[in-house]
C-alpha cells in the first residue's frame, strides 16, 4: 500500500517534507497534540479521524504514508483496521 520510505537519519534537508500522516485516535486532545506536534515538524496531517471506521476510509482515499492508529478506540469493528490497511 506504501510505496515511499523514509530514512529520518539522513542529512538530507528536505528529509520527511510532504510526508502525509492520519492521526485516528478517539481522544480530541490526543488528536489535537499530535497535529501539532507533527506540524511542527513540517509534517501534513491528512485528516484526524476519531474511530476506526473513519480511520479506514480516511486512509484507503488518502492513501497517507504513516496512520498512527489508536488500538482501543471505539467503532472498530471486525476486523479490526489495521487488518483492512494490510
Amino acid at each position: 500500500m506504501f510505496s515511499r520510505t523514509i530514512n529520518p537519519f539522513s542529512d538530507e534537508e528536505d528529509i520527511g517534507m510532504g510526508v502525509r500522516i492520519l492521526i485516528a485516535d478517539n481522544h480530541e486532545l490526543v488528536r489535537s497534540a499530535m497535529s501539532q506536534l507533527i506540524r511542527n515538524v513540517g509534517w501534513e496531517v491528512c485528516g484526524p479521524v476519531s474511530d476506526g471506521k473513519a480511520a479506514i476510509e480516511t486512509a484507503l482515499a488518502l492513501q497517507p504514508d504513516l496512520v498512527i492508529l489508536d488500538y482501543r478506540m471505539p467503532d472498530r469493528g471486525p476486523p479490526r483496521p489495521k487488518r483492512k490497511l494490510d
